[in-house]
């Protein structure tokens, strides 16, 4: 059994772009388990709209991180990352290379980068004194309150981003340090974990025809029935605080705030933002060797390319273990 201890991989990019199928396909190359980074599938019954990945597709690999908690329970970045340190040496016991999958940015970095993190469980009151202060004097003006306690991260964040600006300031109140305190990476990894980071991505204007497509798909395939089953389990308002993109456009037509069509055109916008914001995060990481769909004649041989990249990483890693 060759052991993958210490290493992983993670198949990262914009929603829409196959990640998920490549990384299926990587277990024909090497034996895998698959993690997923991503924010919105942790959550038990939001299946449709996540693009959860059913059972019946994961081929008889071992998937993690999905379906682990209710979607009116409160989980952190923090949590996640604890979690996923206590899983990562199973999985190398096992004889398997963990495969990061998703396209959760922050996830991934907490996890890559072994950051200390804050313990600051959510403070939803906080928040909606934060939501109304913007609304009622501007962006502006809860950007200048983290500008006074965290230059840092206000210096980091756009002014408008008063959701993150919010976190940062939520951070602040409950540890009395800044977040910014919080991401420097210790000069070693908790686990001496080492990761190859690869992006897939595609020309945009073929993405976005794939994101809409897919919310189509998800409209047929009983989004709405979703929503109306999970706000009779009593799950509204939870559903109403996260604002994950299609949950939150269908609870607005539920509630009279859009008509359907109106719904279904902010649930595509919503994803196309969301595919633009994650090429923005994942375009700033230098570390990250990218494939474009458009370079290989079909989905073979891209994992067969994705498979050699990784393949030449452990190599590499084990050539350097063994030079000590």
């Amino acid at each position: 059994m060759k052991s993958y201890n210490g290493l992983a991989a993670a198949i990262v990019g914009p929603t829409g772009t196959g990640k998920t199928s490549v990384s299926l396909c990587l277990n024909d190359y090497f034996p895998v388990e698959i993690i997923s980074c991503d924010s919105t599938q942790l959550y038990r019954g939001l299946d449709i709209a996540t693009a959860k990945i059913k059972p019946e597709e994961m081929r008889g690999i071992r998937h993690h991180m999905i379906d682990i908690i209710e979607p009116d329970s409160d989980y952190t970045l923090a949590d996640y990352q604890e979690a996923v340190f206590r899983l990562l040496p199973e999985i190398w016991d096992r004889g398997s290379l963990p495969v990061f999958v998703g396209g959760t940015g922050l996830y991934l970095k907490a996890v890559d980068k072994g950051f200390e993190l804050p313990y600051a469980p959510p403070d939803f009151e906080f928040r909606k004194r934060c939501s109304e202060k913007a609304e009622k004097e501007g962006a502006l003006s809860l950007h200048n309150e983290l500008l006074s306690v965290d230059p840092e991260s206000a210096s980091r964040l756009n002014v408008n981003d008063t959701r993150r600006i919010t976190r940062a300031l939520e951070v602040y109140r409950f540890t009395g340090r800044p977040l910014s305190d919080f991401y420097s990476p210790p000069e070693v990894h908790p686990l001496g974990l080492k990761m190859l980071k690869i992006g897939i991505t595609m020309e945009r204007k073929t993405l976005y025809s794939i994101l809409e497509k897919r919310v189509e798909e998800q409209v047929a395939s009983g989004l709405l029935s979703e929503v109306e089953g999970l706000i009779e389990k009593g799950l509204r308002d939870a559903l109403s605080r996260r604002r994950i993109f299609g949950y939150s456009q269908v609870l607005d037509y539920l509630e009279g705030r859009m008509t359907w069509d109106e719904a279904v055109e902010d649930f595509k916008k919503a994803n196309r933002n969301y595919a633009k914001r994650q090429l923005t995060w994942f375009g700033r990481d230098e570390e990250i060797t990218w494939f474009r769909r458009e370079d290989f004649e079909d989905e073979a041989v891209l994992v067969a390319a994705v498979a050699g990249k990784i393949r030449d990483f452990i190599d590499d890693c084990r050539a350097g273990k063994d030079a000590v």
